[in-house]
């Protein structure tokens, strides 16, 4: 029997009825009789649709990716995935709609990024729906991505890049000594450091893998935090020039890239460095590099650094110089929240 439609006092249609056993009783959301019958007839159509075919003739992008995301799924890099994709079955999409997306969506970028930001959180989307029968099951390979030279930061530049950090000076020396991602710098609450214990908490919602974890900082990062008088220690540890908290974004190095783009200037004008390229995620490469000169225990740096596995701590750092781990004691970065201690072994 056919859906019906009859309007409220509020002058708001609504469509009630049972078509093909489905119980329907919504709210068309229109003053207008002719909008309101279309959204039935529509609504008809769908039921009759999955009733014959199953949810796979129906199911939207959008319906996919709301469900993936009210799961839990990472809505980071999706909002614009859902206007490329507005309206269409999730079952129809292959993977050559999703280069096309892709190139749309990033013309100018690196295939590392549409690797990340494009066929990352689509793969996640699509075999989500997959799971839940509204599409085949896909699998998705990555574009080829060029490896590029790898930077890290050497013991002249990095203190250079601290005299010059200008309002990054504790950014940049916290994020050298704990090996802390960008974000979860900037993310930082007073309420999760031990400043006493020189360590602060990373909770699962603001680390990259979804792992809580703890990192650690010395007497370098002790002294500037030291310095915040006590009511102040409220909200964000990392502040901007006027006081501000940084807005969370998805990409959090890049809230602070014109600010550390021209520390990085002032930088090499001042001790005839050049840190062209340098951006916030060479501390990480920095501390990775650092971290394993110090203590080969590539377990230990890879805990600390919050990576998952050795082979991914293995992308960051690269071999430092044959003593380099003294030099880096002896300058006094604690990079696992200690100076010394007899279970490193500087190399």
């Amino acid at each position: 029997m056919p859906l019906k439609i009859d309007q409220r006092d509020s002058g708001i249609w609504r469509i009630r009825g049972t078509f093909c056993g489905v119980r329907v009783d919504q709210s068309a959301s229109t003053r207008s009789r002719q909008v309101a019958d279309k959204i039935r007839a529509a609504l008809e159509n769908r039921i009759l649709q999955e009733s014959v075919s199953g949810p796979a003739a129906v199911v939207t992008f959008e319906e996919s990716a709301l469900a993936y995301m009210d799961a839990g799924g990472e809505a980071r890099f999706l909002k614009p995935l859902l206007e490329y994709f507005a309206g269409r079955r999730v079952a129809s999409i292959t993977r050559a709609d999703l280069d096309a997306a892709a190139s749309a969506i990033y013309p100018d970028c690196a295939p590392s990024t549409w690797n990340r930001q494009a066929l990352a959180p689509m793969s996640a989307v699509l075999n989500y729906a997959a799971a839940q029968g509204w599409r085949a099951p896909i699998r998705i390979r990555k574009h080829a991505e060029t490896r590029g030279r790898l930077r890290w930061l050497r013991l002249g530049e990095a203190a250079a890049l601290v005299d010059q950090a200008g309002p990054l000076h504790l950014f940049v020396v916290m994020a050298l000594e704990s090996g802390a991602r960008s974000g979860e710098l900037l993310a930082l609450d007073w309420r999760d450091v031990d400043l006493a214990g020189g360590r602060f908490t990373l909770w699962e919602s603001g680390t990259k893998n979804r792992r809580q974890r703890v990192a650690y900082f010395g007497e370098r990062s002790a002294r500037i935090l030291a310095t915040v008088d006590q009511a102040d220690r409220v909200g964000a540890v990392i502040r901007g020039q006027h006081g501000g908290a940084y807005k969370a974004q998805a990409e959090s190095g890049g809230i602070i890239a014109g600010t550390f783009s021209r520390a990085c200037a002032r930088a090499s004008a001042a001790g005839d460095f050049d840190l062209a390229g340098v951006t916030p995620h060479t501390l990480r490469h920095t501390w990775a590099t650092w971290a394993c000169a110090v203590d080969p225990n590539l377990l230990r740096v890879k805990q600390h650094g919050g990576w998952s596995s050795t082979s991914q701590l293995e992308r960051y750092a690269k071999l430092a110089p044959v003593g380099y781990g003294a030099e880096i004691l002896a300058q006094n970065w604690a990079l696992f929240g200690r100076t010394t201690s007899d279970d490193v072994i500087s190399v």
